[in-house]
């Protein structure tokens, strides 16, 4: 077994179902593959992502064509969920800033003194706009 190339234990894999083919590319790659991704992320992530990338490799296994080295067929997946992992942290990050904010104008609107000075300056804009010419109040009231 250890003169077959990657691509050959990946097709016995994928269309014969050669578990000790998958075993043999899964302990040639794990370490690249996981210091790969741990250099990038957090340990916690890292396995999250290397998990990941091989429930992807036997998912596809059977579909798998060889276009390029194994090599380069793992690590792609690999980069798309780094970036899916990112993406993800991203849209996190954004929702606690929202929710951060949404909790802050909360407090204001909670405080009285807060709420009197909102309704005053509503009150001073409302009477400015008022003191437009129409066509500029229209386009004021667009935005």
């Amino acid at each position: 077994m250890s003169f077959r190339n990657d691509d050959e234990l990946m097709a016995d894999y994928g269309k014969r179902g050669d578990t000790a083919a998958f075993d043999h590319l899964y302990q040639r790659y794990r370490c690249p593959l996981f210091g790969f991704i741990r250099q990038q992320v957090s340990e916690e992530a890292a396995n999250e992502v290397f998990q990941q990338c091989w429930e992807a490799v036997i998912k596809q296994a059977a579909d798998y064509f060889p276009s390029g080295s194994f090599r380069s067929y793992l690590f792609t997946i690999c980069r798309r969920r780094l970036a899916d992992y990112w993406r993800q942290q991203e849209t996190l990050h954004n929702h606690l800033e929202e929710q951060a904010t949404m909790d802050e104008h909360a407090s204001e609107l909670d405080d009285p003194e807060s709420c009197y000075l909102n309704e005053q300056t509503d009150d001073i804009i409302i009477f400015c706009v008022n003191k437009l010419p129409i066509k500029q109040q229209e386009v004021f009231r667009l935005k």
